[in-house]
C-alpha cells in the first residue's frame, strides 16, 4: 500500500471513529430527552385523570378535621376560617390524608366566639393534645358534633351546615389519593 493510501485510510478511520463518538453523544442526549419526555407525559396523564377538587362555600365557618398522629391515634383538628377552601389547600400540601368531618357556616363574630368557647370547653376536659393548639385526642367525633350543636343551639347562633354528601365526596377523593402531591 502506498503512503498516500495509508494516510487516506487512517484519516478515514479517524473520521469514522469521530463520527461514532458523535453518534454516541447524540444517542445519549436523545435518551435523556426521551426520559424527560416520558416523565412529563406521565405527569400530564396523572394530572389529566385527577378529579377536580370539590369546593366548599367560601364563607366564615367553624370546622372539624380528622387526621392521625405518629402512633396511628385518631386526632381531630378544629378551628375557624374565612375561606375553608384556602385552609384545606394548605392541609392537602402538608397532610393530604386529612378528612373533613364537619363544617358550620356562621358569621365572623360567631365563628371567632365558637372557636374560643369550644377551645375552653375541651381544654377544661383535658382533651387538647397540646395546650396552645386546637388538636384533640381521646374524643369521639359524635361527641364533638354534639358539643358544637349544643353550643350553637344554646346561644341561638344562626348557622348552615355543609351537606354530608359534599363532605363524603371530598373525603372519598382524599382516600383515593386524588389530592396527593405530583
Amino acid at each position: 500500500m502506498s503512503y498516500s493510501r495509508e494516510v487516506a485510510y487512517e484519516v478515514s478511520f479517524l473520521h469514522i471513529k469521530s463520527l461514532k463518538v458523535e453518534i454516541l453523544k447524540r444517542d445519549k442526549k436523545f435518551e435523556l430527552l426521551e426520559n424527560k419526555y416520558l416523565k412529563l407525559d406521565q405527569n400530564h396523564r396523572r394530572l389529566s385523570q385527577k378529579q377536580s377538587v370539590i369546593k366548599f362555600k367560601s364563607s366564615c365557618c367553624f370546622y372539624i378535621l380528622e387526621d392521625f398522629g405518629q402512633n396511628g391515634e385518631k386526632l381531630f383538628k378544629f378551628g375557624r376560617s374565612k375561606n375553608i377552601n384556602d385552609r384545606l389547600t394548605t392541609y392537602r400540601k402538608n397532610r393530604p390524608e386529612t378528612l373533613v368531618r364537619f363544617i358550620a357556616y356562621l358569621s365572623e363574630d360567631d365563628m371567632i366566639f365558637m372557636e374560643s368557647a369550644l377551645n375552653r370547653k375541651w381544654r377544661l376536659g383535658s382533651k387538647l393534645k397540646y395546650p396552645n393548639h386546637e388538636i384533640l385526642e381521646h374524643i369521639d367525633l359524635e361527641v364533638m358534633k354534639r358539643d358544637v350543636h349544643g353550643m350553637l343551639d344554646y346561644l341561638s347562633i344562626e348557622f348552615n351546615l355543609e351537606s354530608d354528601d359534599n363532605l363524603n365526596t371530598y373525603n372519598r377523593e382524599v382516600r383515593r389519593g386524588s389530592f396527593t402531591k405530583v
